[in-house]
């Protein structure tokens, strides 16, 4: 795979995992649901856990920024991490608090640039 395409492959798997979360299937396990807010230095990914996230009214980045009308919302950020032999992971840094001026730039699933290396 090229190095140009990684970030493509990735989005797409990232965002077929959480399309298929938050369209909802009570039957299937608790899962981290990923969104991405655009921000000065780049975008963060942050997510929710899906059964928290179908609590909210709405679909998908709506379901956040509904419930922003109503006060803040905490969630985890995630960060990209190097394990070495080429392996990366994306895991949990800390967990934030969204509030009213996060809403407009919310976006639904993970946009991620992994490194060349």
């Amino acid at each position: 795979m090229s190095p140009s395409s990684r970030p493509a492959v990735i989005w797409i798997g990232l965002a077929a995992i959480g399309a298929s979360i938050a369209i909802g299937q009570p039957q299937k396990p608790n899962r981290m649901v990923f969104f991405h807010r655009e921000g000065q230095g780049g975008p963060s990914v942050f997510g929710m856990m899906r059964d928290d996230l179908l609590k909210l009214d709405g679909k998908g980045a709506g379901r956040i920024k509904a419930a922003l009308e109503h006060g803040p919302v905490k969630v985890w950020q995630y960060t990209l991490r190097n394990e070495g032999s080429g392996k990366w992971r994306l895991a949990p840094e800390r967990e934030i608090e969204l509030t009213s001026a996060d809403a407009s730039s919310i976006r639904f699933g993970a946009r991620i640039t992994i490194p060349p290396g």
